[in-house]
């Protein structure tokens, strides 16, 4: 019998009433002695209930570490089929590694009472266990799982060298192939004696159906369509493994995905509409050898996005559409030799795009529409070659962008409509040495506009209607050996225009309708040596406009337009003999000065009209 009900009875028995205990009546007594039983026997439930989920939750793990080495050995046996199986027993052991434990899944009582008003609590919940998991990073034994997969597909097809003769051994289902191969070291040749080694080599078949089967199973769940859990927040090693026909669309990976060295083949690869959110992605040196790569709209985010020293072999090459966002973008050194590589509406939002020395090598390289507004986008050292480059459309917002150095040797490179708005652009040395090179309506606008010491090397460069409105424009040294070269109606309103020491070869040169509206204009040490040079109808409405100490050495030069300028100078111009410059029928002839000014003599025979000043004839609105 309970204390309190014995020393009650002991009371009642004694003076023949029912006593107070501790001033309390029975009722009171009897109610607070059963809490108290009810509070001593949740405790002691609690107590074995968390005993027997610790003990389950031991006994799981030994069991999944169990499994693991079980699995892992499956995957090390010859038998394809069991290696199958082993991937497929490493998928539910993974998954259950990223279940939550049971208990956590329970419904509390009083939700019960009001589900609807709860269901907002609960997604808020499971938004935050998701963020809580991003941020806390992988499930350690889930990852080890991801990372011997990932090990499978980096072995090489070709194991360690074995001491077996060459022949061809069954092992169940599964045959190895062992071929010998001699390597010889040391110098050879007349009378010189190599070093023979003899190596066999084992090529193992059927391999790639384990290998499918593994890349199936990680992408399935990267898709987040597969039944069991989500992988998409662990991290991937692929580095130098061999991927056949790999297929990545629309998966997501959360977390760091390195396919460095990778060498992805077969007759396509597609990461169309992948996202990486991760930190780090990674397919530096990697060879993509399909006949077609896809990167259409894939998203690339986190801190760096590498793919430097990159092999692009397949017949098309596509990140139509894709969005970089990464900190780093970089294809530093890539090379591109498909028929196709497509950039076309491409985005570039990242703090620095990197293509410098990067190399496309087929036929058509297209970056039409393409988009960078990071604060660097540098193709310095880059080479186009095939037929056709294009970055029509293209725009580059950022700070600085350059393509100092590039190499354009495709049959057509264009920019037309381009945009070129940041601070700098710089195409300083280079080269342009296709067929035709064309700018036409592009725009140019911030600080600076450099083409110093460029070479425009093909049939025709054009630069049509092109603006140049940054503060500074300047062609200096460049040099035009083209038989065409076309600024018309170009025009330029930057504080100064300069074309310095620029040389002009070819059949024409044409500035017709050119408007030079900046501070000042200078064509100081210029060569005119095409054969025919026009800037009809161009107007010069700067401050000071110069040909000082020019060269005019081309058969016909003719200056049919307007001088507005406040001064405009041609001191120590040289006219050479034989090549006729004519100056006549000016729209307007504002203080233009020559040596021959004071006198009028030593005019040279060969700049026209005879007589001078030129007769200003202005222009018919």
């Amino acid at each position: 019998m309970h204390l309190a009900t014995a020393v009650v009875a002991a009371g009642e028995q004694a003076t023949g009433q029912v006593q107070p205990w501790f001033g309390l009546t029975q009722p009171w007594a009897t109610l607070i002695a059963a809490i108290g039983v009810i509070v001593a026997a949740s405790i002691t439930f609690s107590v074995a209930a968390l005993n027997r989920r610790q003990t389950q939750e031991h006994w799981e793990t030994i069991n999944r570490q169990t499994r693991f080495t079980t699995i892992a050995t499956q995957l090390a046996d010859p038998n394809p089929a069991v290696r199958i199986a082993g991937v497929a027993a490493m998928e539910a052991l993974i998954d259950d590694w990223l279940t939550p434990p049971a208990n956590t899944n329970r419904i509390p009582w009083h939700r019960h009472l009001h589900p609807r008003m709860w269901a907002a609590t609960d997604r808020a919940d499971a938004r935050r266990q998701r963020e809580q998991r991003f941020h806390d990073g992988p499930h350690p034994q889930a990852q080890a799982g991801i990372n011997v997969l990932c090990a499978y597909l980096r072995l090489p097809a070709t194991t360690h060298p074995t001491g077996d003769s060459a022949t061809t051994h069954p092992t169940g289902d599964s045959a190895i192939t062992h071929e010998t191969i001699t390597i010889t070291r040391g110098r050879t040749g007349k009378g010189l004696q190599g070093h023979h080694i003899e190596q066999t080599r084992a090529y193992q078949h059927d391999d790639h159906e384990v290998r499918n089967s593994i890349l199936r199973t990680i992408v399935d769940h990267l898709r987040d369509i597969a039944p069991g859990q989500s992988w998409q927040s662990l991290y991937y090693d692929f580095t130098g493994a061999n991927l056949h026909n790999a297929d990545f669309t629309n998966t997501t990976f959360q977390g760091t995905a390195k396919f460095s060295g990778a060498r992805f083949h077969g007759e396509q690869t597609s990461f169309d509409k992948a996202q990486f959110h991760g930190d780090r992605t990674l397919f530096d040196g990697a060879q993509f050898r399909g006949e077609r790569t896809w990167f259409g709209e894939a998203q690339f985010h986190g801190k760096r996005t590498s793919f430097g020293g990159a092999q692009f072999h397949g017949k098309r090459t596509s990140f139509g559409g894709a969005q970089f966002h990464a900190e780093q973008t970089s294809f530093d050194k890539a090379q591109f030799h498909g028929e196709w590589t497509l950039f076309g509406g491409a985005q570039f939002h990242g703090v620095r795009t990197l293509f410098g020395g990067a190399q496309f090598h087929g036929v058509r390289t297209l970056f039409g529409g393409a988009q960078f507004h990071g604060e660097q986008t540098l193709f310095g050292g880059a080479q186009f070659h095939g037929e056709q480059t294009s970055f029509d459309g293209a725009q580059f917002h950022g700070k600085q962008t350059s393509f100092d150095g590039a190499q354009f040797h495709a049959e057509q490179t264009s920019f037309d409509k381009a945009q070129l708005h940041g601070e700098w652009t710089l195409f300083g040395g280079a080269q342009f040495r296709g067929e035709r090179t064309s700018f036409d309506r592009a725009q140019f606008r911030g600080g600076l506009t450099l083409f110093d010491g460029a070479q425009f090397c093909g049939a025709r460069t054009s630069f049509d209607k092109a603006q140049f409105q940054s503060k500074k424009t300047s062609f200096d040294k460049a040099r035009f050996h083209g038989e065409w070269t076309w600024f018309d109606k170009a025009q330029f309103h930057g504080v100064r225009t300069s074309f310095d020491r620029a040389q002009f070869h070819g059949e024409w040169t044409l500035f017709g309708g050119t408007q030079f509206h900046g501070a000042r204009t200078s064509f100081d040490k210029a060569q005119f040596q095409s054969k025919k040079t026009s800037f009809d109808k161009a107007q010069f409405r700067g401050l000071r406009t110069s040909f000082d100490e020019a060269e005019f050495r081309g058969e016909w030069t003719w200056f049919g337009g307007a001088f507005h300028s406040e001064q405009t100078s041609f001191r120590r111009a040289q006219f050479i003999e034989g090549c006729s410059v004519d100056f006549s029928n000016p729209a307007a002839w504002h203080n233009v000065q020559f040596d021959w000014d004071d006198h009028r003599s030593s005019k040279p025979a060969n700049v026209l009209p005879d007589d001078w000043p030129p007769q200003i004839v202005p222009t018919i609105a």
